[in-house]
């Protein structure tokens, strides 16, 4: 029978130090999901103060034509707030996601990386524990946009749009929440003028 050297671990030993490896490091990997769980809960859930409350929890503060400040008001922390150093066209609130906590929409002009343009956009903030917090910064809606309003239709939040035609008219869509942004839901009418199109997106 051949003999192991003194410093090799036979395959029982092995086994029972691997075992003593995974009962260590066991309470280390539930520390770490435990800490993951409130970590993801804690920004999905409607912050202190006023959570699920109407626009007046959150505000629209106006520095210059160009710099905004959007503001996080809570009896129970400091204000807090986000810089938005572009013009503002709209500023909408409601619970775009149906996480349970209102959302802040806000229509900026800006240019992108791939767009040099300044044009109209929308970014979609929310509440994380108190503070401001971007949950989508979409660059286009795939139409060059005119204006836009949150609705609640048939108990889905949606985004009704005016966008502009190619033939220099304009038109009417709505937009829903899917994960990680808005996506194109339907076309309300097309081909119109701006004023019916006004007429529309403030119909509920």
């Amino acid at each position: 029978m051949l003999d192991l050297p003194s410093n090799c671990a036979s395959g029982g030993q092995v086994n029972d130090i691997r075992r003593k490896r995974q009962e260590f490091l066991r309470p280390w990997y539930r520390c770490l999901l435990l800490l993951y769980l409130v970590f993801t809960y804690s920004c999905a859930s409607p912050g202190p103060g006023k959570p699920g409350t109407p626009a007046e929890y959150f505000s629209l503060v106006q520095s210059n034509d160009s710099l905004y400040y959007i503001r996080i008001e809570s009896d129970s922390a400091p204000s807090m707030q986000w810089e938005l150093p572009y013009p503002v066209y709209r500023f909408q609130t409601g619970d775009i996601d149906r996480d349970g906590s209102v959302d802040v929409l806000v229509g900026v002009i800006k240019a992108t990386r791939f767009d040099p343009i300044p044009r109209k956009r929308v970014f979609i903030f929310k509440d994380c524990e108190g503070a401001v917090r971007p949950l989508w910064l979409g660059s286009q809606l795939g139409i060059p946009l005119e204006d836009f309003r949150f609705y609640q239709t048939r108990g889905e939040p949606c985004v009704r749009i005016i966008g502009r035609e190619n033939n220099g008219k304009y038109l009417v869509a709505e937009y829903t929440w899917q994960k990680f942004g808005l996506k194109f839901k339907k076309y309300i009418l097309r081909h119109i003028s701006l004023k019916t199109a006004n007429n529309l997106l403030i119909l509920n």
